[in-house]
């Protein structure tokens, strides 16, 4: 991706933010229920391979041959059912794999609970607010304002906290989602208990791959709006457009590096330069950052 050309230059320092402050204590609470989960994936792995040890390994009705000499995956293939067909004996395995499915979830449930999600969310905003404010202090005393004014709200916490608990409590529904769909696609296709227990154990790093992108995205977003908050409440009516002017700036961001804009209205479809893009920070997974603009 080419470097734009509009970068403007600065006539004064103006210290940088860094939009991922919080992004690395949030994905550490978040890796504690991706570890959790971690586990019970593995308890669903040793039930899939105890319910097909007595078919060879295979969803029943795909046991083999032992005197075929064909290749076993080939034999296998012959034996593929779509879910409208399978067998009794293939209905009991699964029926058995799922419930032990459930069984993992209603126990990850029990200790990653509505609770515990209310309070890493909460954690996340106050630790990132709390880096935001440090930050925040430096960049406007740069530009002459000593004396910073809060422009925090409770409304931002609280929405802050509510998408958070809702983003974190996904993480397990969709990870035992996925697990399941998992095992039906493969029972659906005949494939043995290895390669199975290879698919799930994929799941995990999918899961994982989710909350580091959670935590990056949600914690972007909200030091995207508490520095327009900050920024507002002191007085600052337009911002700049940082990007970080690297491989990693998507198109759109690029172009809109340097440009200054109301904070009325942002980068919005419509204003001159706008892409419909907002505020630096807010669109997902962005790394750009509002500069005040005196």
């Amino acid at each position: 991706m080419a470097k734009h050309s509009k970068r403007r230059k600065p006539t004064r320092k103006i210290p940088r933010i860094d939009m991922q402050a919080g992004a690395l204590d949030y994905f550490r609470s978040l890796n504690k229920r991706t570890n959790l989960l971690a586990r019970h994936t593995a308890a669903v792995i040793k039930a899939v391979e105890k319910e097909l040890e007595s078919t060879g390994g295979y969803p029943a009705d795909v046991a083999l041959d032992k005197e075929d000499t064909i290749d076993a995956d080939v034999q296998a293939a012959r034996y593929r059912k779509s879910i409208r067909d399978y067998s009794p004996e293939q209905r009991k395995q699964i029926q058995a794999i799922t419930r032990n499915v459930l069984k993992e979830k209603a126990q990850y449930e029990n200790v990653a609970t509505l609770k515990s999600a209310h309070k890493t969310a909460e954690r996340s905003y106050l630790t990132t607010s709390s880096l935001n404010d440090a930050q925040m202090e430096k960049q406007l005393d740069a530009v002459g304002i000593s004396t910073m004014k809060d422009g925090k709200t409770i409304s931002r916490r609280k929405f802050y906290i509510r998408d958070n608990v809702k983003l974190i409590q996904s993480i397990g529904s969709q990870h035992f989602v996925r697990l399941e769909s998992t095992i039906l696609d493969s029972f659906n296709k005949g494939e043995r208990s290895t390669e199975i227990a290879k698919k799930l154990a994929g799941v995990d790093g999918i899961t994982k791959r989710r909350a580091k992108m959670i935590a990056r995205d949600q914690t972007g977003s909200l030091n995207g709006w508490l520095v327009k908050d900050s920024h507002t409440a002191n007085g600052i009516s337009s911002f700049t457009w940082i990007d970080m002017d690297d491989e990693g700036v998507r198109p759109e961001h690029a172009e809109l590096g340097g440009q200054v804009f109301d904070y009325r209205k942002g980068a919005g479809k419509g204003e001159a330069g706008g892409t419909g893009e907002g505020y630096p920070g807010t669109p997902i997974a962005c790394r750009c950052y509002a500069e005040p603009s005196l």
